[in-house]
């Protein structure tokens, strides 16, 4: 009997000449039945064959145990993958430049939060090698991509999309969903579930990843970036019905601080944190709402917070909306828009903010030139002298007013 890597590998091998002659193929081809079957080592030879691969999206192939491919381009469309158990789902790994190309497929869980269901990898270890794939758009993942489980509280995985150490990625409007654990419609998510992992390792820093108007649903974190990596941008995203929407920290393990994170023309609808971003520089957070989940079961005594800055440089955040919900009787915890701490050179600007408990929170006497401007938060801002726009409008540091 052949082992599961031999059978991949005589899949694979199987018609030679056929290869040759036939410029797309699909899933069937290399001996996938899409019946109910286990179909896991046939999509295993169809990814590692480096064919283009074209399937019905209305196929559904089921697979018992994860698939990896290693060092193969690919591009892929259609279908749809069930994972069973608790393992993970898809996984590439790339010691050399090469593209990840997928669209219009499902890549779903059975299993109740376990494992990763994308995972993309360089192998680098230094810059010197990631360098090498500076100039490849190593992912491609088009908007009709979903990732989730197999209903709306079936299934689910506990890391929906790893990003670990790539260089170049295209991420289009994918859906990511999780499981709603509850019967409302703002239904909450299993603990400890997160939507994107985005991770850097070793001395290489990823770079150039560029997310469009992606969903991300009932999970505990939307998305989570540990680690160095600089050129990381959100463009209209909705993540929703999440305790905490991005959690960003470049400083983790003795990391430095990450230039170019953009988060613009997005919504947030959290339970505890909006956004927290550690270690950012030359960056901007604009034209976003950023407004508090309220379910029925409560998230604690830590209040909710807008968005979280620590240990930032030049750094604009502007025309924004926050929503504290302090008028919902399930509110019960404060709520504010934005914290400083240890900022430098930073603008706060032309933000709004309504149902809060509290201005922008202002902590340690290490912030620097950082000008918070032509803020209004209802209830809490003198609009006839520009006061109450932060907690401590003379701590060092904060220049707080009107403009003009």
């Amino acid at each position: 009997m052949l082992s599961r890597g031999g059978g991949a590998l005589a899949l694979s091998l199987a018609a030679p000449t056929l290869l040759r002659a036939q410029e797309t193929w699909s899933f069937r081809d290399f001996g996938a039945k899409a019946d109910g079957s286990n179909d896991a080592a046939a999509i295993e030879a169809a990814l590692t064959s480096g064919e283009t691969l074209i399937n019905s999206r209305s196929d559904r192939y089921i697979c018992e145990e994860p698939v990896s491919v290693r060092d193969t381009p690919v591009t892929l469309r259609g279908g749809r993958i069930e994972f069973r158990g608790s393992g993970d789902g898809l996984s590439f790994a790339y010691g050399k430049p090469a593209t990840c190309d997928l669209d219009d497929m499902e890549i779903l869980s059975a299993g109740e939060g376990g494992g990763t269901g994308l995972t993309i990898a360089t192998t680098a270890e230094s810059q010197i090698e990631l360098d090498q794939f500076r100039y490849t758009r190593m992912v491609r993942l088009g908007g009709g991509m979903v990732l989730g489980g197999l209903g709306r509280s079936r299934g689910g995985w506990a890391r929906a999309l790893h990003l670990d150490t790539v260089n170049g990625a295209d991420i289009g409007p994918i859906s990511i969903h999780g499981p709603a654990e509850g019967g409302g419609k703002d239904a909450r998510w299993r603990d400890g579930s997160i939507g994107i992992a985005i991770t850097g390792r070793g001395g290489a820093s990823p770079t150039a990843l560029d997310f469009g108007a992606m969903q991300i649903r009932n999970v505990e974190t939307g998305v989570l970036a540990q680690g160095g990596m600089e050129g990381v941008a959100f463009r209209g995203p909705a993540i929703v019905n999440v305790r905490d929407g991005v959690m960003a920290d470049w400083l983790q393990d003795g990391g430095r601080v990450n230039p170019r994170f953009i988060f613009e023309g997005g919504h947030i609808n959290a339970a505890q944190t909006g956004m927290s971003l550690r270690g950012v520089a030359e960056s901007h957070v604009s034209g976003t709402l950023f407004y508090r989940f309220v379910n029925v079961e409560q998230e604690g005594d830590a209040g909710w917070l807008g968005l979280e800055l620590n240990t930032c440089d030049r750094v604009m955040v502007m025309a924004n909306l926050f929503n504290g919900w302090g008028d919902r009787p399930s509110a019960t915890t404060p709520s504010a828009p934005i914290r400083l701490e240890r900022l430098k050179r930073s603008l706060i600007a032309n933000n709004r903010g309504y149902n809060l408990d509290s201005a922008i929170q202002v902590r340690s006497d290490q912030n620097r030139d950082v000008s918070v401007i032509d803020n209004i938060w209802e209830g809490l801002t003198d609009p006839s002298t520009g006061q109450g726009q932060t907690t401590s409008d003379v701590a060092p540091g904060i220049r707080t007013g009107w403009s003009s």
